[in-house]
């Protein structure tokens, strides 16, 4: 009897003795694993962030982009981009439904602004007057403001989560590392929202629905809608002819219903189709896509697709050593 009683003491104690050692194991996974996620975090994605950053929001260097119809004489020219803006345009366009045919340019808008040193800057005319210096107002690429918010946001977050992880590593506290993986899911959330901004602009910033803001244009023809924007790290110029009109039921031109897809854009043949926006109707009798790759965004737009892979790995295997 007491031999049973021993016997099954000693298998007591050696089940325990193997969940403690699978216990400590499991436990040195974890550590090992939360101090290489320290290393990525600190190495990789904190770097990483950084660098698209700076190409971002560099405002010392212009990135010139040439504009140019695969039909000659459609539309030529150039747009600058500096940090997140259009800086300078200088296109001559020539739509046949549009300024009665005439070819006709599109410039940025003349604004005082100021200098770099935060003042403006004044102009003496001979005749002693003193004005204000005029220069190119500039165009919000809006994609790129939020695409720069949200990494704002992730460095600031990783940063925090490197603090984090150096103190999981050292102490080893047993459920703190679920603050880890619920940060490191935030950050993978961040840096996928900043690439799905790269890739197209949402409906509610451009034509139609966010009708051109013609104060930033010198010059712009009645009846001409322009947008800048972003598509898989190319720059778009998008110039529409259309028409305001009260009742579309009037029009010669047969109501398709729905704005036109973005498959069909760049095609030679456009034929007047109406859009519908709310209570407005609008005949697009023209409309020209031109693209222009920007280096700096094909980089950025790389690193973050790289940064997403190396974060969804990390957050793959934190839930499965968990």
């Amino acid at each position: 009897m007491l031999s049973s009683r021993a016997h099954e003491s000693d298998e007591e104690t050696m089940t325990t003795t193997i969940e403690q050692k699978e216990q400590e194991a499991q436990k040195n996974e974890l550590r090992w694993l939360l101090e290489e996620i320290h290393l990525d975090v600190k190495s990789s994605v904190i770097v990483g962030i950084e660098e698209c950053l700076s190409r971002l929001c560099d405002r010392e260097n212009a990135v010139k982009l040439v504009m140019s119809s695969s039909r000659r004489e459609t539309v030529k020219g150039t747009v600058d981009r500096v940090g997140t803006y259009i800086s300078e345009c200088d296109m001559l366009i020539k739509l046949p439904s549009a300024n009665k045919g005439h070819p006709f340019p599109i410039r940025l808008g003349k604004d005082p602004i100021a200098t770099k040193s935060g003042t403006s800057s004044p102009t003496v005319h001979p005749t002693g007057q003193v004005t204000e210096s005029k220069a190119n107002t500039s165009y919000p690429l809006i994609q790129l403001v939020d695409t720069v918010n949200f990494l704002d946001e992730a460095l600031s977050l990783s940063q925090q989560l490197t603090i984090d992880c150096q103190a999981l590593s050292k102490e080893g506290h047993s459920h703190s590392h679920i603050n880890t993986q619920m940060g490191l899911g935030q950050l993978l959330g961040l840096v996928k929202n900043a690439l799905s901004t790269l890739h197209e602009p949402k409906p509610s910033s451009i034509y139609p629905q966010r009708r051109t803001d013609r104060t930033k244009f010198s010059g712009l023809p009645a009846g001409v809608a322009v947008d800048f924007y972003l598509i898989d790290s190319n720059v778009i110029t998008d110039i529409r002819a259309y028409e305001d009109i009260d009742d579309p039921s009037t029009s010669p031109v047969d109501a398709f219903g729905a704005i036109t897809s973005m498959l069909s854009i760049g095609k030679k043949k456009h034929p007047p189709q109406i859009i519908k926006h709310g209570d407005l109707s609008i005949i697009e009798h023209e409309r020209v896509r031109i693209e222009s790759q920007d280096p700096n965004l094909i980089s950025v737009t790389t690193k973050l697709t790289a940064l997403e892979a190396l974060l969804e790995s990390i957050v793959r295997k934190l839930q499965l050593c968990t």
